[in-house]
């Protein structure tokens, strides 16, 4: 994109509208879009263009969205400058909120450590969790010989099948219950907070990173 000279001020123009500028300062001599895009910025600047650097804004406060302010000319180029509004309340709370589930998502499925072994919370590793458990409380008994896993040793990273003892699953699903139920109390707690606040402040001041259980 370009910047042009218009009633005293530079305002922003497209690669056409640039070299019909740059044409009509040349003396007539047509500069299509395609020749003053190989132009030089100090050629162009004395046709009255300047080649526009719009950077990516960042906001100085979380919630806040970027609103397009002045042109002003840098050099032989020209910048497009920023000013920053907070977003309406309900928007800043909905990204909230958002962040928090995505949050929440990523804590549950962090995994669980038993006598040095990482064991996966993911849905299908859960769900296989679920489905022994299930069947003790259907009253079929736990095989003698015990049941094997997937998981990871700690020390290290390599996978593995781990076979469990009836003891040790309980342990297990006992750990992964306990991530699950912490993580569901995280995530309703910090929602809770999105719900009540009546103030885009009030949502800047939810830390969405607090109350969760550790990773092992």
């Amino acid at each position: 994109m370009y910047a042009i000279q218009q009633d005293g001020a530079l305002v922003l123009a497209s690669p056409n509208a640039a070299a019909a500028c740059a044409t009509s300062n040349n003396g007539d001599k047509v500069i299509d879009s395609a020749a003053l895009a190989r132009l030089p910025d100090a050629t162009i600047v004395a046709l009255g263009v300047r080649r526009l650097v719009m950077p990516r804004p960042t906001p100085p406060r979380t919630y806040m969205d970027p609103v397009p302010s002045q042109i002003v000319a840098d050099g032989d180029k020209a910048i497009q400058e920023y000013v920053y509004a907070d977003m309406p309340l309900d928007q800043a709370k909905s990204i909230c909120a958002d962040l928090i589930v995505g949050k929440a998502d990523s804590v549950r499925s962090q995994g669980v450590v038993l006598d040095g072994k990482a064991f996966a919370t993911d849905d299908v590793s859960v769900t296989g969790y679920v489905r022994v458990g299930g069947a003790r409380g259907a009253g079929i008994a736990y095989p003698a010989k015990g049941i094997p896993f997937k998981a990871t040793d700690v020390s290290n990273g390599v996978s593995e099948r781990v076979r469990l003892n009836q003891e040790q699953f309980t342990a297990l699903a006992q750990a992964v219950q306990d991530l699950l139920a912490a993580t569901a109390d995280a995530e309703d707690a910090l929602l809770n907070a999105v719900e009540a606040a009546a103030a885009i402040d009030a949502v800047r001041a939810i830390d969405i990173n607090d109350g969760w259980p550790a990773k092992e």
